[in-house]
Parts: C-alpha cells; sequence; structure tokens
C-alpha cells in the first residue's frame, strides 16, 4: 500500500482539532505505547542474548566480581580444577544406569508431583553423594574467591541458552499488561454506571468489585465488558480467541517452567510435555496481538461512555493503521483496521 503523507495528515489534523479528539487520542497512544516499546527492544533483547550465548565460559567467569579480584593465573588454577571436577562427573554421569523398572508406568502426573522422589528412584544417590564429596575435596585449597570464581566458571560452563529465556521474558511481560489494564477500564465503568455507590475512583470497595470482576481469563473479562457493562463493540473487536490461547500460554512459562501440562493441552490443543520457546519472528507477533487487543479496549470504553464519539474514535485509528503498515506490523494493522470497522459500524447504527 502506498503512503500518502497528506492524507494522514488530514487524518490527523481533523482529530486533534477538538479537546475530545485531542484526549482521546492521548489515550489511545498510551494504550500502544507499552507494546510499540516491546516491539523495538526484542531486536535489542536478540542481539545482547546471542553476544551472551557466544562467551566462552572463561570469558564469562572473568567478568563476574570474584574473577576481576582474582590475577589471570589464579583464575587459570581454578579453571583446571573445575575443569577435572566435571571431567569426572561426566565420566560418572556416563556410566550411570537408569532402573528401567523405576521408569515405567511413570506418568505426567507423578514426575511432577514428586520429581525429587522419583530421582532418587533412578540414580544411585549414596553413589552421587560420594562423587560430590570427591568434588568438594578437589577444591578444598581454593580460597573463598576462588571458590565464588569456580561457581561462575561452572554455571558458565553449563549454562543454557539466553535468548530464548529472554524472549520467554518480553512473551509474559506482553501479554500480562492486558489484564491491569482491563481492570481499570472495569473500574471506570462500575463507577461510570453508578457513582452514586462510591465514594470516589479510589474507594476500595471499587478496587474489589473491579477486580472480583476481572479475576480469570480472558473469557471472565470478555463476559465482565461485554455482557455486564454492555460494551458490545468489544466482542468483534478483540480477537478473545487468540487472547485466551496467549493467556494460557503465559500461565505456562509463568508458573509451569514453559513445559505444557494436560490442562494446557485442554484448553489450547498443544502437546503435554513441549516447551513453550517463542522466536523472535513469534515474539512480535504477539506484541502486535496485544497492542491491538489494548487499543480496541481503550477505543471501545471510551466511545461506550461518551456517546456520540465513535465516528472519532474510528478517525483516530486511521494514522495507527497507517504507523503500522509502515513498520511491517502486517497483524497489528490488520487488527486496528477491525476496530475502526466495529466503531464506524457502531456510529452509523446509533
Amino acid at each position: 500500500m502506498e503512503f500518502d503523507p497528506p492524507v494522514v495528515s488530514t487524518l490527523i489534523s481533523g482529530v486533534l482539532a477538538s479537546p475530545v479528539g485531542r484526549e482521546l487520542a492521548f489515550r489511545l497512544e498510551q494504550a500502544l505505547e507499552v507494546t510499540d516499546a516491546l516491539w523495538e527492544l526484542v531486536p535489542v533483547v536478540v542481539a545482547a542474548g546471542e553476544q551472551h550465548d557466544q562467551q566462552s565460559p572463561a570469558q564469562a567467569s572473568d567478568v563476574s566480581p570474584a574473577g576481576l579480584r582474582l590475577s589471570g593465573e589464579r583464575r587459570g588454577h581454578v579453571r583446571a580444577v573445575a575443569d577435572a571436577i566435571m571431567e569426572m562427573q561426566e565420566a560418572a554421569l556416563s556410566g550411570l544406569e537408569i532402573d528401567e523398572a523405576a521408569v515405567n508406568g511413570l506418568s505426567e502426573h507423578d514426575a511432577m508431583a514428586d520429581p525429587f522422589g522419583i530421582l532418587s528412584r533412578l540414580i544411585d544417590v549414596p553413589g552421587q553423594t560420594a562423587l560430590a564429596l570427591s568434588a568438594v575435596e578437589q577444591a578444598s585449597g581454593l580460597s573463598g574467591e576462588e571458590m565464588l570464581y569456580l561457581r561462575a566458571y561452572m554455571r558458565a560452563s553449563l549454562k543454557s541458552a539466553r535468548t530464548p529465556t529472554l524472549l520467554r521474558a518480553v512473551f509474559v511481560t506482553c501479554i500480562g499488561t492486558v489484564e491491569p489494564l482491563v481492570t481499570r477500564l472495569v473500574l471506570l465503568l462500575l463507577y461510570y454506571t453508578s457513582p452514586e455507590a462510591y465514594e470516589s475512583l479510589a474507594d476500595p470497595a471499587l478496587e474489589r468489585r473491579a477486580r472480583d470482576l476481572c479475576f480469570g481469563a480472558p473469557g471472565k473479562w470478555r463476559e465482565s465488558l461485554v455482557d455486564n457493562l454492555g460494551i458490545t463493540t468489544l466482542a468483534e473487536a478483540v480477537d478473545w480467541e487468540r487472547l485466551a490461547v496467549l493467556w494460557e500460554d503465559r500461565n505456562v512459562v509463568v508458573h509451569r517452567g514453559s513445559v505444557s501440562d494436560s490442562r494446557h493441552s485442554s484448553r489450547t490443543g498443544s502437546q503435554a510435555g513441549s516447551v513453550i520457546s517463542p522466536d523472535a519472528r513469534a515474539v512480535r507477533s504477539v506484541v502486535d496481538v496485544i497492542g491491538a487487543a489494548r487499543f480496541a479496549l481503550v477505543a471501545c470504553a471510551w466511545a461506550h461512555l461518551e456517546p456520540g464519539t465513535g465516528g472519532t474514535t474510528a478517525e483516530i485509528a486511521g494514522p495507527a493503521i497507517w504507523e503500522s503498515l509502515r513498520a511491517g506490523r502486517w497483524e497489528q494493522a490488520e487488527r486496528l483496521a477491525k476496530v475502526q470497522e466495529v466503531l464506524a459500524l457502531s456510529a452509523k447504527l446509533s
């Protein structure tokens, strides 16, 4: 699509001509500000993660607090001790015999309920304890600072890739921005509907009521906003089905160590035991879905609170759609266009 600056300029100047338009534009800009920042953060996170992942164990541990206090000679000595310990551990693990009888019939529920008990059934705990004591004996001549450096070096040698962890952090942060926004909007709508029932917007009873209405998954949010509070435009303006799946994914990452369980599988269709580890492209896609959802929530709530402003709200979506297209954020542009369509139709029918 060809970018037409005069058209966009006309749209923006027309919207900003009124106080209501300026206020609404500001609120909608705030709705997108968080996700815009997260979208720009994704490549920065990837670059930082890759830089960390490319470091050797020695490079990573040398810049640790302990490493900076030791001479190069002492660091080399500690690394030699650590290498010897890890070689000993590797040899012991390679010769480890697993009791297959203890594995047979083992369910996912058993593994999650008592992981350490199952581990003790699979390995020779006394033998592994003796191995650990032998490792401690090898390191017994090290100073306190050297022991800290040894720990840093061994951790760096066994570290997992940093990039997936950082991307999951952006992933859950982005999805987590919706719930507090929904709660705030529900609070405002409750007060707008029955201002005489509460002392002010800071009334604790109002806050408790809003939290009760929003506690749970996106289906509960939809019920509160669309069915209970009457913002019917949100039924179509928000992709509730996609939001529900993302919320379940977020819960698995936060509460289950990113490993899908049977509950997540039944709700999303994923395979139990699979790991949720979105790449940069997937994370940016999620950012766009959440950005459009936040925009829709604010836009539709405003149009509900200020009858007659649906048309203005639909106009304001125009520049946001153009900006999304220019940035290559096709999914956000598509969802924002849906918001604009819903609000424009609502304004036409009102």
